[in-house]
């Protein structure tokens, strides 16, 4: 019988085995702060700390952390947590330097020097230095000691011999980075990275550590395919070793910069020619000559800097390693962990929860009354390679005349395809003579274009359009432009690059089926999906729309196969076309980021219980909400850790409690839902799919992975091949709410399944499908906002982005 576990990399007694650890602290001088704080206001500044902290913690490796608010500056909690104490004088220095900078009037007499630093062990200090900061200074403790003395690694099919690390700490982030490593002169350099957090987990409140594994790939040649080296608008990091101007330490650490783009070159990033300046660096530092020699810096250990590559921030390929890291390299730095750290212990392996699934694709479910279907190709060339592939991949069953089909749906549907020149529709934005308003401008030419006005059933419209991101001409691209002047033409529209480049086929195929999902059609496997009563799910979505932040609430509602969406302050519910066409129209759909004075996340709690109320008052079985862990952050912070309770609904308003039919699920995708091992039999795999549940009742689903991905071995490494994209499916963490625990299995399964269930994907997305459909919204209102980057560690994978498989890049939450 085959019996499959899933072990989370989640840690018990950290804190309790980090408490006889000897620390140092020392406060911020009370006469500073009045110095530095503004008038009237205790808890605000003239200056963020943010740049003198970077600039001490870059100087001195032993600093575990730095509190940067203002509350630690007025004395009521340490402002620096070290291994050791520092030399007094070398941090005055330091400080005095900074203030002259942001206030010539300020002087910092004798008798206003810092106050000595205090030493004893974590347990003595743990009052002095606040309950809560075990958040910061646990993980930080991890990484730093981890990083006292190389690992030795004994990686079967992989790297061996001693590798040292270094800590790693930007904002409340706590790293151990890897040397760079290679198997051979002719391979390119990457770096395995820790990365530890203390977290707790919803319905439990104790903390856990969070241990994860991940790769950093560096900048090593510039793209062959893209005039310039970065995308627009993105920042690359840079982390460059800092030697101590003080003393002559040979303790490495990194100091992290940022870069972007100027035009087709690159610079450093605002404030950080600054900060350059203040580490007494500039000099030594010359930019252009590290991206004219990426490999001499990477591998020159008096000075080293390394620019982290990833796809979302350059505009080509720097490098030949791909994402991820492979199976035995993943055991491997966790047994080095485990030997390091025996106190801790492992969570107890979570057991498998059997599920039943049905992939079956086509026929697919036609929406209801939709019998004909126009497939619009906007090209000069590519209709006969798509009306190929609808023959070849099945899309339909039959051609019934010159450019006319029978849809592989159920109900038959005549799909007729026809092609339009691009000429006035794909083109350039002209910002030469409109600036900001060329992209309205070329909006309006599109409608004067196409505008029919007795059309009444929505054109499906694939665009061919080249990628301007790689001719560095992100400023002249129109796609944002093209989409919405077709919607406003009632056309659905997906864009797709010339056939000529990879995958050409492929990419029509599912460029055709997302414009099928978008109209409302859904997989084969709908008909096998069994759900009684109604399922609720509310999606946020955060959207930079013409330079400015919105967050777009959206409603969807499943009842059998009738699903229907709602936005914010609008009171019809829709199908997913309909609301996509008239996204446009509805300027009352957002939310600003909610603060005190306007009360955005009152307005999005009214909607969500206004709505709620008016399907439980229609309904007489199960009511099941599905809502997304990030929602605690700032907007309902009912459902957050320890707020919830299996045996309860989260107390988001009392109404809600009256209601016996209502379950509430709790979904989470983010960095703090832990990595983890797939166990069979006692074998570790890599690639099966499966639903989980631990000794607390979380459910933890693991998707399954691509097709392209199947085919790579267990025991393939990074080290040995580095051109081979490894990765580990991340896994959703499930939390039924207001359940009995059988019952719970079902509402899982359920959720596990709508993750199945999108029409453009013959594997699991990260979401359940009713919000996963949502992303499809959004495309038609300005860029996603999403895809801050951070970081840059790339960790595991997710499947949901613009058709592709994507990697995580752990970023800013939504």
């Amino acid at each position: 019988m085959k019996i499959k576990e899933l072990q989370l990399f989640l840690f018990q007694n950290a804190v309790e085995m980090l408490l006889p650890e000897t620390i140092s602290y020392i406060c911020w001088p009370k006469e500073w702060v009045s110095a530095l704080r503004v008038e009237k206001e205790r808890y605000k500044l003239k200056k963020k700390l943010e740049t003198l902290n970077t600039k001490i913690y870059s100087i001195f490796p032993d600093i575990l952390y730095i509190q940067n608010d203002p509350k630690a500056l007025a004395g009521e909690r340490a402002w620096i947590v070290a291994r050791k104490r520092l030399p007094l004088e070398h941090l005055q220095t330091v400080c005095e330097m900074w203030f002259s900078q942001i206030d010539s009037t300020v002087t910092i007499h004798n008798e206003n020097r810092l106050i000595d630093w205090k030493t004893g062990t974590v347990e003595a200090l743990l009052p002095e230095i606040d309950e809560n900061s075990r958040y910061t200074w646990v993980p930080a403790l991890i990484s730093h000691k981890l990083c006292d003395t190389p690992l030795q690694m004994g990686i079967e099919g992989g790297y061996q011999g001693e590798l040292p690390f270094y800590p790693i700490c930007f904002g409340r982030t706590f790293e151990a980075m890897s040397q760079p490593i290679k198997r051979a002169d002719r391979r390119d350099y990457f770096s395995y990275v820790y990365r530890f957090k203390l977290i707790t987990r919803g319905i439990e409140n104790k903390p856990l550590l969070n241990v994860s594994f991940g790769i950093r790939r560096f900048y090593q040649r510039m793209p062959k395919e893209s005039k310039r080296l970065l995308r627009q608008k993105r920042k690359a990091s840079v982390f460059v070793s800092i030697p101590n101007p003080f003393t002559h330490e040979s303790k490495q650490s990194f100091a992290r910069f940022q870069i972007e783009a100027k035009g087709m070159e690159v610079q450093w990033a605002k404030g950080y020619e600054k900060l350059l300046d203040d580490l007494m660096i500039r000099d030594s530092i010359n930019l252009f000559d590290i991206i004219k020699n990426p490999r001499h810096y990477i591998e020159n250990k008096e000075k080293q800097v390394l620019i982290i590559h990833n796809e979302n921030t350059f505009s080509g390929k720097t490098t030949t390693v791909e994402r991820g890291m492979g199976l035995p390299e993943r055991e491997a730095l966790l047994k080095s962990f485990q030997s390091l750290f025996s106190g801790l212990k492992l969570l107890p392996a979570c057991k498998e929860v059997k599920t039943r699934f049905n992939k079956n694709l086509f026929p697919l479910h036609a929406p209801s009354g939709v019998k004909e279907l126009c497939l619009e190709i906007i090209s000069d060339s590519m209709i006969e390679a798509v009306e190929e592939v609808l023959l070849n991949k099945n899309i339909v069953t039959e051609k019934i005349d010159e450019h006319c089909f029978i849809l592989n749906s159920f109900p038959k549907v005549t799909l007729k395809v026809i092609a339009r020149t691009p000429e006035g529709i794909v083109k350039d934005l002209d910002v030469e003579s409109y600036n900001e308003r060329a992209t309205e401008k070329h909006v309006q030419s599109i409608v004067q274009k196409l505008r029919t006005p007795s059309l009444s059933q929505p054109i499906l419209s694939l665009v061919e359009i080249h990628d301007y991101e790689k001719r560095g001409q992100e400023e002249f691209d129109p796609k944002q432009a093209i989409r919405e002047g077709l919607a406003r033409t009632r056309r659905l529209s997906q864009f797709i690059h010339p056939l000529e480049q990879e995958n050409g086929k492929e990419r029509i195929y599912k460029g055709v089926l997302d414009l099928l999902a978008d109209r409302g059609f859904l997989r084969e496997n709908w008909s096998k999906f069994t759900s009684e009563g109604t399922i609720i799910s509310l999606s946020l979505h955060r959207i930079n729309k013409a330079g400015k932040i919105h967050n777009l609430p959206v409603f969807t509602k499943i009842k059998g196969m009738d699903i229907k969406y709602k936005t914010f302050g609008n009171d019809e519910w829709k199908p997913l076309e309909e609301t996509i066409l008239n996204i446009w129209r509805n300027e009352q759909a957002y939310l600003p980021n909610p603060t005190r004075e306007n009360e955005a996340s009152i307005h999005l709690k009214q909607f969500f219980v206004d709505e709620l109320l008016k399907v439980l008052s229609e309904e007489s079985e199960k009511v099941y909400v599905i809502l997304n862990a990030s929602l605690r952050n700032r907007w309902m912070h009912s459902i957050g850790n320890g707020k919830i309770s299996l045996s309860f609904i989260p107390d988001i308003d009392d109404v809600l409690q009256s209601f016996p039919n209502l379950r509430v699920i709790r979904i989470n995708q983010k960095d703090d839902v832990p990595q983890y091992f797939t166990n069979s039999n006692g074998n570790l795999i890599n690639k099966e799919a499966g639903l989980y549940l631990d000794q607390t009742g979380i459910y933890y689903s693991v998707g399954t992975r691509p097709d392209t991905m199947k085919s790579v071995p267990n025991g393939a490494t990074k080290f040995n091949s580095p051109t081979k994209q490894l990765a580990q499916q991340r896994a959703l963490e499930i939390i039924v709410l207001g359940a009995n625990e059988e019952e719970r299995d079902e509402i899982a399964r359920m959720v596990d399944y709508l993750r199945r269930m999108v029409v453009t994907y013959d594997w699991h997305v990260q979401l359940p499908f009713s919000m996963h459909m949502t992303r499809t919204i959004k495309k038609y209102i300005g860029t996603d906002d999403t895809y801050t980057l951070d970081d840059d560690l790339e960790d595991d994978l997710i499947v949901e982005i613009d058709k592709q498989v994507v990697f995580v890049l752990d970023s800013t939450n939504e």
